[in-house]
């Protein structure tokens, strides 16, 4: 019994010695970070996150695309409904009317010889309205040329554009 008294009191001698210089170590220094507060009368400039957004927003589009070639306003200027604000380069659009205009004329010259050679019955009723059906439809097509009419008839069809 007198060993078991023995043990336990050696025990809590090693227990309490141990929490002894946990403690003194505990105690130590610290470090802490410090800073020094600046009034803001002393600053030159302040800064501050945020972003910065026009009051009024508008999107400007032509009916088609292509390169700008003239500008008719400054920057910031003010502008009123319908005002002319820039000029499209037509380069592009004027080869593509030429294009159009000599497939045109190419349809109507075929269609005529055609048409001609019907008359001398040189060709099938079907190659004349095939012919004059064509000629028709491109000149619905064609920016220039303009069709009325659209009926049916022995003499062939006409078209409404």
């Amino acid at each position: 019994m007198k060993r078991i008294y023995l043990i336990l009191t050696g025990i809590s001698l090693i227990l309490l010695s141990s929490c002894a210089q946990r403690a003194q170590e505990a105690k130590g220094h610290q470090t802490v970070k410090i800073d020094t507060v600046v009034s803001a009368d002393k600053q030159t400039f302040l800064q501050f996150p945020g972003k910065v957004k026009a009051a009024q927003d508008i999107s400007l589009a032509f009916r088609v695309s292509g390169t700008i070639s003239k500008i008719h306003v400054k920057d910031g200027a003010r502008v009123q409904e319908g005002q002319l604000l820039a000029e499209l380069d037509p380069t592009d659009y004027q080869v593509q009317l030429d294009a159009t205009e000599a497939e045109y004329q190419q349809i109507k010259a075929e269609a005529e010889r055609v048409m001609a050679l019907y008359k001398d019955n040189g060709t099938t009723p079907n190659a004349n309205d095939k012919a004059v059906y064509a000629t028709l439809t491109a000149a619905c097509h064609s920016p220039t040329q303009t069709v009325t009419g659209g009926t049916w008839s022995t003499a062939g069809p006409t078209a409404r554009c």
